[in-house]
């Protein structure tokens, strides 16, 4: 049976593979002279799904009594890692190339000064309002700020940087692998991340894969995003290829009613469909648009502080709550927490006139 349906996932992968080629090589150079408005949008949707996971994975909805919710809310907001990861891939695997000092110093103080800025903050926030069980003095504070950053936990989505600190760690290699990268390499690297995320998917016992297809998983999306973004061939989308990215979403669509043999393969399809698509449509420059994607490396490391207390103002429970009431609100409290925090980075904006050590660009 297990044989039956790795062909079948197989077979739908080279099919999916053949249209999306197609996309790959025509879609949007992001390597421009001026700022691409469709950057700024992607960043946008993809931290308000960041939040959006946050929002509801602290609603502790009742997956028994909503398994349909459950399983939308987790397959859609989970694309918003993969975008910022496939969008990271196509802006640092095309940089030009630097030497390993200059590129990890410049990297390293962008991702880690804002991080221990944000989590030692939140740390003594939560400390002073008593979270840890732990901590009751100064002295505790400071024997557990270590352990507790190392544990991952101060915050639960910091689980983020060190997955990127390992990218940039070989950034500088992979940019030297893919810069004359075929058509026909790029190709079969996608086939080989796919038929690896499907076998994770029908086979989730085996010791290869279980510690391992996590990380491959990401580096995938890290690598398409260089090949979406950086086409050998840098036109527009024709008719044709936009069929290309409908077929991607109709796979998409057809992998997630089907759920069970290929949670993770669903996402790759709809997470490459979406990132071809934002690049390719027409979308305005919009100020505020421009400015949560500017912010929305410090929004990441701080928004968590701002759903708990919202859930309690509002008196809310999922575990107990209505479907209409688990629904709409993990939705509504994500977008007052992605308004708080673009206004609290723009009042650090006009305070601090240096505002990158905070993950502000």
């Amino acid at each position: 049976m297990r044989f039956g349906i790795t062909k079948n996932l197989n077979s739908l992968i080279f099919c999916f593979c053949s249209h999306l080629s197609l996309s790959l090589q025509n879609s949007m150079n992001v390597v421009t002279s001026h700022r691409n408005s469709n950057l700024d949008w992607i960043r946008c949707v993809a931290i308000f799904l960041v939040i959006t996971v946050h929002t509801w994975s602290l609603a502790r909805a009742s997956e028994v009594d909503y398994p349909l919710l459950h399983r939308v809310y987790d397959a859609f907001i989970g694309c918003g890692v993969p975008l910022f990861l496939m969008l990271s891939g196509g802006l640092q695997l095309s940089s030009q190339p630097q030497s390993l000092s200059a590129f990890y110093s410049k990297r390293l103080k962008r991702l880690l000064v804002p991080f221990f800025f944000w989590a030692t903050l939140i740390y003594v926030l939560s400390a002073c309002l008593g979270k840890y069980d732990e901590v009751q003095s100064l002295k505790d504070g400071l024997i557990h700020y270590v352990p507790f950053v190392l544990e991952n936990k101060i915050n639960m989505a910091y689980w983020y940087v060190p997955l990127m600190l390992l990218l940039y760690a070989i950034t500088p290699f992979l940019q030297k692998a893919l810069h004359d990268c075929t058509r026909t390499t790029r190709m079969g690297l996608i086939c080989v991340w796919l038929c690896v995320i499907a076998l994770r998917n029908v086979y989730p016992e085996m010791y290869v894969l279980r510690y391992t297809s996590e990380l491959i998983v990401y580096l995938g999306f890290y690598v398409v995003g260089f090949f979406v973004c950086n086409p050998i061939e840098g036109r527009s989308l024709s008719g044709k290829q936009w069929w290309g990215v409908v077929s991607m979403f109709i796979v998409a669509l057809v992998l997630f009613v089907v759920k069970a043999p290929a949670p993770t393969l669903w996402r790759a399809f709809m997470c490459v469909a979406m990132l071809v698509l934002l690049l390719n449509v027409r979308l305005p420059h919009v100020e505020i648009v421009q400015r949560v994607s500017q912010y929305s490396y410090a929004i990441y490391l701080f928004h968590m502080i701002f759903i708990p207390p919202l859930y309690t103002l509002i008196h809310f429970d999922g575990g107990s709550a209505a479907l209409w009431q688990s629904c709409l609100w993990p939705v509504l409290t994500s977008v007052v927490v992605l308004l708080i925090s673009y206004l609290v980075c723009w009042v650090l904006c006009r305070c601090f006139s240096n505002h990158k050590w905070m993950g502000i660009n």
